[in-house]
């Protein structure tokens, strides 16, 4: 990841931790119940059944503001099973 600038003569900005919700703020679904059009917020994302062998991937691409890009990837691990 290229270093972030911060004020003039100063040190590098680092980013140690990030989080973030999935999903666009306010989403509204609408689906026909009996001939009328119900509108919904999800109150979360559907997930699969089962676990992806390797957990749930994750990516994410950083564009900077001098034009350079920062892509990672991760996954997250499978829940333990109760």
């Amino acid at each position: 990841m290229p270093p972030v600038l911060s004020v003039p003569e100063g040190p590098d900005v680092a980013l140690t931790q990030m989080q973030t919700t999935l999903g666009p703020s306010g989403l509204i679904y609408n689906e026909r119940r009996g001939g009328k059009t119900v509108f919904f917020r999800p109150e979360g994302i559907l997930l699969p059944r089962s676990c992806p062998r390797d957990g749930f991937p994750f990516s994410v691409r950083l564009n900077f503001e001098d034009g350079a890009t920062s892509t990672a990837r991760t996954a997250v691990p499978c829940p333990r099973s109760t």
